[in-house]
């Protein structure tokens, strides 16, 4: 989830959530929506099953294929694919000790990464216009013995300028809070299944 709201009152201006599924190994279902104050402005839905796609923009299922650029994008959003985590080098972290925590029923290790901004990882999470000083708080969940990430919080702080929207109005000098979160959860979950949509 991405979510945007004003400085002072917290007031929501947009709200990016995106929600699926993974069946290894290489079915996977995205649903994202975006929402503007309280109007919901779009609502996709895409399934990739090897190199077959249905994506549906919110005027039913078209197929096409997993290599269309409409999907390229889509599947960048999507956790469960990993063109969102490609860019991401997971060995920057490495040898950071972290603390041990529980999260979603998960024995993990949250290493907080407002102290190593600079690295690779950390700065490729910062969206477009803002900066690593921006960030005000910002840490990533490690599963114990994989050391894989299944938890990520994000809290950006900056004004207006940082942010270029013109669907949404904002005042000059505006202060913002851009908020990240990522969650993955039910890890092996028999009931997961992933199918081609039904017309």
């Amino acid at each position: 989830m991405l979510m945007l709201t004003t400085g002072t009152k917290e007031e929501e201006l947009i709200n990016l959530s995106v929600v699926g599924e993974f069946e290894s190994p290489d079915r996977l279902n995205c649903r994202s929506t975006i929402k503007i104050g309280n109007l919901t402005i779009t609502r996709d839905r895409l399934v990739v099953i090897g190199s077959q796609a249905w994506f549906d923009s919110g005027e039913g299922w078209n197929s096409t294929t997993a290599s269309n650029p409409e999907v390229v994008d889509t599947l960048e959003l999507c956790a469960g694919s990993s063109s969102m985590w490609e860019n991401f080098n997971l060995s920057d972290l490495q040898g950071i000790s972290g603390q041990p925590e529980t999260v979603n029923g998960v024995a993990a290790t949250r290493i907080d990464l407002v102290e190593l901004l600079e690295s690779p990882f950390a700065s490729g999470f910062t969206p477009n216009g803002w900066e690593v000083e921006d960030i005000e708080s910002f840490a990533i969940w490690l599963e114990q013995e994989g050391r894989w990430p299944f938890a990520i919080v994000l809290r950006l702080k900056g004004d207006s300028a940082q942010f270029e929207m013109g669907s949404v109005e904002l005042e000059e000098g505006q202060e913002l809070v851009l908020e990240l979160r990522l969650d993955l959860t039910d890890f092996d979950a028999p009931g997961i299944r992933v199918s081609p949509p039904v017309p």
